[in-house]
């Protein structure tokens, strides 16, 4: 049976909807800012493969009570080896400083960790504080940090803190591996990317992205990480279009009352 004139335009309205839908839910942006990884990885010995430097202890409230060792671990996600920290009484830690961490550029700073209670702390010298910190519970398995950081104004390098942190009831361990900062630089569309490389970009937080969402920034932007070329799609506007139904239903209601 034909369809009438009436049913024609409903048919016609819903395919023109579906069709508004389908546009908005595939509807590709640009990132504000996309970046390609620096080949140099700014850590010297971030693998621990060669480790064999003096352990620290960050509290030394009493450097009499202190008892604390670092050394390699066979225990590794990369390479053979990788960092034990282990406390007894106080706070085990090692630097690691970061040269060349240009003001003007970002980098990204990631490791590996498990443990008692992994911490981790990027620190400014010139101000005197951590720049970022990061504080895990107890866990078994492998974790990834990872983060971008600002370079900083000063002459004297930051450096990266690894913690093993015991109040003296019971031993503490923790492992680190893979530490790595490489300098962010930034790319100029259009860009031929390379789909075995990573590459980090800025965009709306609530975007859909395929990759890792890394870190929230104030503004409503997020940082994300990509393999290979960053394919970005805006969130669905499903409270949007709600809203534009209701009041075009609105709309229709009051047309009707006005033409009786």
């Amino acid at each position: 049976m034909p369809l009438n004139k009436k049913q024609v335009k409903i048919v016609l309205s819903i395919l023109l909807i579906l069709f508004v839908i389908y546009s908005i839910a595939n509807y590709n942006v640009q990132p504000n800012n996309a970046y390609k990884m620096g080949d140099i990885n700014l850590i010297k010995g971030g693998s621990f493969e060669n480790f064999n430097e003096t352990v620290l202890d960050c509290c030394n409230k009493n450097p009499n009570l202190s008892s604390i060792n670092g050394e390699k671990s066979k225990e590794s996600i990369f390479g053979e080896y990788s960092l034990n920290l282990t406390s007894q009484n106080q706070c085990a830690c090692i630097n690691l400083p970061i040269p060349n961490l240009d003001k003007n550029y970002l980098f990204l700073i990631s490791f590996y960790t498990k443990g008692d209670n992994p911490k981790y702390c990027h620190w400014n010298p010139t101000e005197n504080r951590c720049i970022s910190s990061e504080e895990y519970p107890k866990t078994e398995n492998w974790l990834k940090h990872i983060e971008i950081s600002q370079g900083i104004d000063s002459n004297t390098p930051s450096s990266v803190y690894f913690y093993a942190d015991s109040d003296g009831t019971k031993t503490v361990t923790n492992l680190y591996d893979d530490l790595q900062v490489r300098k962010l630089i930034p790319i100029e569309e259009p860009y031929n990317y390379n789909e075995s490389e990573e590459y980090i970009i800025k965009t709306k937080a609530d975007n859909h992205v395929n990759g890792e969402r890394i870190s929230d920034i104030e503004n409503g932007e997020a940082y994300f990480i990509t393999k290979g070329e960053p394919k970005v799609t805006i969130k669905f506007p499903i409270t949007e279009l709600i809203t534009i139904l209701i009041m075009l239903i609105i709309i229709i209601r009051l047309t009707k009352h006005e033409k009786h």
